[in-house]
């Protein structure tokens, strides 16, 4: 196993700032030798988006004074809680039907999915109904657009049964 060492976040460090983006990682992930992802991870855990591991918290407490006002609006969250992961993973098992009732997942549980972006937040915590669906894909009947828009499982919060 590849454990991350106190140099590799030492390197990590100086990069934290609101300025930070998928170029920066990118780069700091050449330079200290790990992928994209796992720099990534270990950026969330510096500014306190996923809890911090051992190494995170040493090198923290020994060379870095972080700042309270540090959102990182440009990096890339890519990371999803294990919460929502795993109720990801249960809608995927789940066979849609015409007719079915759904409640849609609010836009900050969903920020990576594609096809539910800001312009679509009036859907959010709405409960609609299943009017035509192709594999994991569905469309809404309330959904009054001259192109209806496309709609994911994944963007499933809980079926609620209508009989």
């Amino acid at each position: 196993m590849n454990y991350w060492k106190n140099e590799e976040i030492l390197k990590i460090l100086p990069h934290v700032n609101d300025d930070i983006d998928g170029e920066v990682i990118k780069t700091v992930a050449l330079q200290i030798g790990r992928s994209e992802q796992a720099t990534r991870r270990k950026v969330l855990e510096i500014i306190g988006v996923v809890k911090q591991s051992m190494v995170v918290r040493v090198a923290l407490a020994s060379h870095w004074k972080p700042t309270s006002s540090l959102k990182c609006p440009k990096l890339d969250k890519s990371f999803i809680p294990s919460e929502i992961f795993s109720e990801i993973l249960s809608n995927r098992k789940v066979k849609l039907a015409k007719g079915m009732k759904v409640l849609l997942r609010p836009y900050d549980e969903v920020y990576r999915l594609d096809c539910f972006n800001e312009h679509l937040e009036p859907w959010c915590d709405r409960t609609v109904t299943i009017g035509a669906f192709y594999g994991k894909s569905f469309w809404v009947i309330e959904d009054v657009n001259e192109y209806p828009r496309q709609f994911h499982v994944d963007l499933i919060r809980k079926f609620e049964n209508e009989k």
